[in-house]
């Protein structure tokens, strides 16, 4: 378990490369966008699920079904469609400095339940 969540700081970390947002052209908001306080609890059970189909399947060829079929499972049960992800993400991924902050928000809830599992 703390190889999981090892590899999702790690992917947390990395995702967050460039500061300068003037670089990158800014999408327009989607119109049914996922809100940026709700979208850090969205990307953790992603980021959760994904660590647990990749642990029993290893490799992205044999998980890569599995995982959009539990992908888009886990979101319908949030009450969110699969287009509604990809077009946050791509907003979200647009403006580099508020997609720090929502993996820094996930970073520090995967540290709180990390040391939550610890005790």
């Amino acid at each position: 378990m703390k190889t999981f969540y090892l590899i999702l700081l790690i992917f947390a970390f990395s995702s967050c490369g460039n500061d300068n947002d003037e670089i990158v052209e800014r999408l327009p908001e989607p119109e049914n966008f996922i809100p940026r306080q709700e979208m850090p609890q969205v990307l953790l059970e992603m980021y959760k699920l994904e660590g647990l189909v990749q642990s029993r399947y290893g490799s992205v060829d044999k998980y890569h079904i599995v995982m959009l079929k539990s992908g888009d499972s886990l979101l319908k049960t949030m009450g969110i469609t699969p287009k509604q992800y990809r077009e946050s993400l791509l907003y979200y991924g647009s403006r580099q400095r508020l997609m720090q902050e929502i993996n820094d928000d996930v970073l520090d809830e995967l540290t709180r339940e990390l040391g939550e599992l610890e005790e």
